[in-house]
């Protein structure tokens, strides 16, 4: 396996790890949500970081625009958790803002673009 494929792996399965944390506190209600799925969701967003860095120094990207748009949507999607607990009632538009987030990155990552046309 080359470099590449490593970072890509560990970018999506950071991915996988932070939804899945954040997709566990929306769903759990009242019971004690404990500080394993906090845990979960910083380690899948530094997964996330060390994966897309990881690929943008194999590849040579620099910081182009798309770049920098998808490191604003990890500020966010790390802000996503103060969210959660701050406004519980506000489960539904979270995961509307969690679902936008994912779609918007997914969109930078393939396209490699800002434009959404």
């Amino acid at each position: 396996m080359d470099r590449y494929q490593i970072y890509k792996y560990l970018h999506l399965v950071g991915i996988i790890l932070t939804f899945l944390s954040y997709g566990m506190l929306l769903y759990k209600d009242k019971i004690q949500k404990g500080k394993s799925l906090a845990i979960a969701n910083g380690v899948g967003l530094f997964l996330i970081l060390l994966g897309g860095g990881g690929m943008q120094a194999v590849l040579k990207v620099g910081m182009q625009p798309w770049v920098i748009a998808k490191m604003v949507l990890w500020v966010i999607l790390g802000a996503v958790i103060v969210l959660i607990k701050r406004k519980p009632d506000q489960k539904i538009l979270t995961a509307w803002v969690l679902i936008s987030i994912g779609a918007i990155a997914t969109y930078l990552g393939v396209f490699k673009n800002l434009l959404f046309f």
